[in-house]
């Protein structure tokens, strides 16, 4: 990474440029072909969230030395397994993390600055600690 002309931030904000951007074409090559409702922009916007969440993790667990893949993995049934707890009613079974899971997202603003704020601790161990292993 060290031969690109590119600075570290730039690396990592075009990496999620990139990815972003696939997932609109993808989803606007579907688009013809999908129902003509409001809820089909919330699947982009889950879509999304859902990607800057979890690159987020991945990018986190690079900096810090851990593998890309069995983080992501790991992060995954960590939500798979909280996600599927309780419920999102107030009772005696409630897990607030329904709230802010990337892959449930019951609440889509919660999700998002869940998401934004990992992207955000992904963005500072990435510029801080080189983001090269």
């Amino acid at each position: 990474m060290l031969y690109l002309p590119l600075t570290r931030k730039q690396i990592f904000w075009f990496e999620y440029a990139f990815l972003s951007l696939m997932i609109c074409i993808t989803f606007f090559v579907g688009l013809p072909f999908a129902g003509k409702t409001v809820g089909i922009w919330l699947t982009l916007l889950k879509s999304l969230v859902f990607l800057w969440a979890y690159l987020s993790i991945v990018l986190s667990a690079v900096s810090v030395g851990f593998d890309p893949f069995g983080a992501a993995f790991l992060f995954l049934l960590f939500d798979i397994v909280m996600g599927s707890i309780g419920s999102a009613k107030l009772s005696a079974s409630f897990n607030p993390y329904k709230f802010i899971s990337p892959l449930r997202q019951e609440s889509m603003l919660a999700s998002a600055v869940f998401a934004a704020v990992l992207t955000y601790a992904s963005y500072r161990l990435f510029t801080t600690r080189s983001g090269e292993r």
